[in-house]
């Protein structure tokens, strides 16, 4: 249970990378203080595995400047399909750096408009073993009430929706706007059908895992 570890992380100041591993046996909501991470400015990689987080507030890394990789194997989804992982729009507030995204077994079905504004630098985005239904409720199609528009992932190189519960897949979906895209992983998805100008734009494309 992560509710408690404030007083744990007081020592931890000046490390590069944390690991904070959970009991997966334990049947409990985990979450995060506010503020949990605010001293750990040197931390470049954050770990949390197996805690059973349901729902990340806004701010909820702020502290971590440094931070380039951030992990969150949640393992939600070996409690079935009734819990889920929510975050907000500004979860990620403060990550500029963050090169290295995952958020897997999360049962994650929305990620709301504006949840990838503060992440300018990101390079690899891993989504896998999630219950993400629509190309809409993955966030990438920023509406113009989102200042950041569409530079938040201009940088993105890996992006991995596998394992998730995709049907279709759009002619003209905001992945094909990720012009430094070369690998994109959408098997074992409930993809029926594809237009031939699904990849239309994805001209650094090397990898298409189906």
């Amino acid at each position: 249970d992560l509710t408690n570890s404030a007083d744990l992380l007081q020592d931890a100041e000046g490390i590069e990378r944390l690991d904070v591993v959970c009991d997966d046996s334990m049947y409990i909501d985990s979450q995060l203080q506010r503020n949990l991470f605010k001293q750990l400015s040197s931390i470049s990689e954050l770990v949390l595995d197996g805690c059973k987080l349901t729902k990340l507030q806004e701010h909820s890394f702020e502290g971590l400047t440094g931070l380039k990789r951030l992990t969150i194997a949640a393992k939600i989804a070996y409690w079935g399909a009734q819990r889920s992982l929510e975050v907000q729009p500004l979860t990620m507030s403060g990550l500029s750096k963050l090169a290295y995204l995952e958020i897997s077994d999360a049962n994650l079905r929305v990620i709301p408009d504006g949840f990838y504004c503060p992440l300018g630098s990101l390079q690899v985005l891993n989504l896998t073993r999630n219950r993400v239904r629509s190309i809409e409720n993955l966030g990438f199609s920023l509406p113009s009430t989102v200042e950041c528009g569409d530079a938040s992932l201009q940088e993105l190189q890996s992006l991995d929706l596998s394992h998730n519960e995709l049907q279709q897949i759009p002619e003209n979906w905001a992945v094909s706007k990720l012009r430094r895209l070369q690998h994109l992983f959408l098997q074992h998805n409930n993809i029926s059908s594809l237009s031939s100008e699904t990849f239309a734009g994805l001209n650094a494309l090397r990898t298409l895992n189906m």
